[in-house]
Parts: C-alpha cells; structure tokens; sequence
C-alpha cells in the first residue's frame, strides 16, 4: 500500500506541475502574440515535459542545500530535456513544435540561454518550496482518497493521450497531402488543412503558432 500511494502522489504532483506549465505556457504566447492559445499537444490543460521535470528535479536535487547549485544544475538539466524532448518529438511526428532560432544564444532552435534561465528559477522555486509543500498536503489525504482521485485522473490523461495522438497523426496526413517547394509552405498548408477539420484539430494548429515541418521530411518528400 505504501508503494502504491507513493506512486499515487507523485502522479499527482507531475499532474500539478504539468498544469502549472500550461499555465506557464498560456502566459508566454499571451504575451508573445497578444492572444490566448491553449497550449499542449494534449487537449486537455497540461504540458507534461514541465511535470517530468518538475518531477526529475525533486527526486535528483532535493538533497543539495547550496541554491546557487540547484538553479545551476536546474538549467542545464532542463536545457537538456527541452532539446532532447523537441528532438524526439520531431522525430516521431516530423513536425517541429517549438522554435528559438529569433532568440540569442540558441541551440539548434531547440532551446536558449532565456529559456534555461527561466527554467533554473522555476527549479529553485520547485526543489525549496513548491514540492515540500504539495507533499505535505497531500500527506493529510488517506491512502483511498489519494488512490482514486489519482487513478482517475489517469484514466482521463489516457483517454486525452489517445485523443491527442490521433490528432497529431493528422499532422502527419497532412503533410503528405500537400505539394510545396519549401518547407514553410508545406507548414503553412497543413495548417490550412487543420483548420478546415474538426474542432480539436484547430485547437491543436492554433496551440502551436509556430509550427513547421521538419527539414528532414521536407528532404525526404523532395526526393
């Protein structure tokens, strides 16, 4: 029992962090592009690289007590996890999620130095206040509570995992339904095409303004 209400509660807190990542998100494009877009490749309110990090970070960093150490190793660590993160997802769906190429000090577009610096003071706040805290009061709930607040909170994330998989293979279609010479026009028709298909398609071409296909399968539709 005590297993399982340790994984339990560690689900929930990567839930908290993924949500607050979201929120995070929902802020950044406010500001960037003056409007609400509801981030995530998930439909539902969550961003889970923030959870996973969020998440990684207390288990590894907790027991350091120098602040300096946690924010440095905070922001190589999610520096690394954003570039593998986008590398991985480029990958899989050939679409490129995010992009700093505008941003100084970028690495391949898949992060920067802001970013990482954003992400070591969220670490430091996360190790030193925000994990203790949800930990403790969560520690106040009894094992059945935890348990089932949990377990279907994971069945609906699994149910939206599924959902939103399926979409995003319909960036993939997409992207072999369209002719162009150019990557940012083969990008800027399958938007078009996601914004002629159902509801959930438009949220998830409007929740990545930014959104290109990858060079590696413009080349490979070239040839």
């Amino acid at each position: 029992m005590d297993i399982l209400r340790g994984v339990a509660t560690w689900f929930l807190v990567f839930l908290a962090y993924s949500c607050l990542g979201w929120f995070i998100e929902m802020v950044a494009t406010l500001i960037q592009h003056h409007r609400i877009y509801n981030r995530g490749f998930l439909i539902g309110p969550i961003c889970p690289i923030y959870g996973v990090g969020a998440v990684l970070g207390s288990w590894i960093f907790s027991g350091i007590d120098q602040v300096w150490l946690v924010f440095l190793l905070c922001m190589i660590g999610g520096g690394i996890l954003e570039y593998v993160t986008s590398f991985w997802m480029e990958a899989c769906f050939h679409v490129r999620w995010w992009d700093y190429k505008t941003q100084p000090f970028n690495i391949n577009g898949r992060t920067c130095l802001g970013a990482m610096l954003g992400i070591g003071l969220l670490g430091v706040l996360v190790i030193e206040f925000f994990t203790p805290t949800m930990l403790s009061f969560l520690g106040g709930f009894s094992n059945v509570v935890i348990l089932a607040v949990a377990a279907t909170l994971f069945t609906i994330n699994l149910i939206d995992l599924s959902w939103s998989l399926i979409l995003i293979l319909h960036f993939r279609v997409a992207a072999g339904t369209v002719e162009a010479d150019a990557t940012a026009e083969i990008s800027k028709n399958i938007r078009n095409v996601m914004m002629e298909r159902s509801k959930l398609d438009r949220r998830l071409a409007k929740a990545f303004p930014n959104l290109e296909v990858s060079q590696k399968r413009h080349r490979k539709k070239l040839h």
